[in-house]
């Protein structure tokens, strides 16, 4: 039986046309068939984050030891947000000073002295104690903790015997203060808070009131004077 196609039968011809149709069509589904599907555009990998480490400056500046620095996971954050963290720390501390800070250089030359009497005790002492200390070529005399590198407090008096009432020398007692600042820039504590911390004391006696003047005077000279002296020739080397 000849081959039919919807009850006609195909002559030669017609059988070449079909069997051209059929090597199409195989051809194309074999070639389709083979043709890889297109990958997914796969997501690009993150970039990578350089973790924050410890280094010295965090226990000098914030007391944050390399244990604490761990336990509190600044290891974890990124190095970048680690500064912000230190940065912001750093600023926000509170902060103890004793030093006066000065915008002139040429005041880090002198030593800034507020001579201060005591209540109690004559003041003619004092005002002798004050041009003794102003002549001092390196000194200036100030009225206040704000403008003092050191604050002298002196009180002097003549020695008396009880039953004689005779002058039998002279004593005095000179206490050297530091004006020194708390800040706190917030907190509980947020302000300004001046204090004064005693830096020395000492007790001079000698048989007249010009005797014990020339100590007091030489004695401070050499001692809570150059003190300061060496720290104002410290910070000039800084600034220079």
């Amino acid at each position: 039986m000849k081959p039919q196609v919807n009850g006609r039968e195909l002559r030669g011809a017609d059988m070449k046309t079909v069997s051209l149709a059929l090597l199409i069509s195989l051809t194309v589904g074999v070639v389709l068939a083979q043709t890889p599907k297109p990958r997914a555009a796969g997501k690009p990998s993150p970039p990578v984050v350089e973790k924050a480490e410890w280094n010295s400056g965090w226990e000098a500046v914030l007391g944050i030891t390399e244990a604490d620095f761990r336990t509190l996971g600044i290891d974890a954050q990124s190095k970048e947000k680690a500064v912000q963290i230190f940065t912001y720390l750093a600023a926000n501390r509170p902060n103890f000073r004793c030093e006066h800070y000065y915008k002139d250089e040429e005041e880090l030359k002198r030593v800034h002295v507020f001579v201060e009497s005591s209540s109690e005790g004559p003041q003619e002492f004092v005002g002798q104690l004050r041009s003794r200390l102003s002549a001092i070529h390196d000194v200036s005399l100030v009225y206040s903790d704000e403008d003092a590198d050191i604050i002298v407090k002196a009180l002097g008096f003549a020695n008396e015997n009880e039953i004689t009432r005779q002058t039998t020398g002279y004593t005095t007692s000179v206490v050297v203060l530091r004006p020194c600042t708390f800040r706190s820039p917030s907190g509980y504590d947020k302000g300004e808070q001046t204090i004064r911390e005693l830096a020395h004391h000492q007790l001079l006696t000698g048989p007249r009131e010009e005797d014990v003047l020339s100590r007091v005077s030489s004695t401070l000279d050499v001692s809570a004077l150059d003190d300061i002296r060496k720290q104002h020739a410290t910070n000039l080397k800084l600034r220079n």
